[in-house]
């Protein structure tokens, strides 16, 4: 799934060659910070949420590199490609979600975050969409509830409303 998505993000990667991978800075899971091949030194962690930054059981952290990602090559990300962050992998676009009792999570749309040069051609590429949104139905069964909710909040923010385009798929 991941390749396949990577594959259909590329034409507008290309496009304005990794920009977002040029300011390095991205959102991780613990668990998939742990799998990066890095001296965690070199990270500065811009922003920490999860357990209110009061446990060193933090759960999700704003990572920025103050620049060009350290693992932007040539031909575009180095990291194996099943290391990759979640965030890396579908950015710009990201699932709106409902939250059920329990752990059920559900997709209800899709948002684009303008940041993107190519924010407004992605958000109007349907096949892309319904792939980034089979991609995160999969990957959010292996994520818990409370952490998706510390990663994209309980309520929408007025700065993130600003800087999205909401699409209903």
């Amino acid at each position: 799934m991941r390749k396949e998505l990577l594959k259909k993000f590329s034409k507008h990667c290309k496009e304005c060659n990794g920009l977002c991978c040029k300011q390095a800075e991205f959102t991780v899971f613990d668990w998939e910070l742990r799998n990066i091949p890095i001296d965690k030194k070199l990270l500065k962690i811009r922003k920490n949420w999860g357990n209110k930054g009061k446990s060193k059981d933090i759960k999700i952290e704003r990572i920025s590199m103050g620049g060009k990602c350290n693992f932007l090559g040539n031909n575009g990300c180095i990291l194996k490609i099943n290391i990759r962050p979640l965030d890396c992998i579908s950015y710009p676009v990201f699932p709106v979600i409902k939250y059920g009792r329990d752990e059920k999570k559900e997709i209800y749309g899709m948002m684009v975050h303008k940041s993107c040069p190519f924010s407004k051609k992605i958000s109007k590429d349907k096949n892309l969409l319904k792939s980034v949104r089979r991609y995160w139905e999969i990957e959010l069964k292996k994520i818990k509830k409370k952490d998706i909710r510390d990663w994209f909040g309980d309520k929408r923010n007025y700065w993130l409303d600003k800087n999205i385009i909401k699409i209903k798929i």
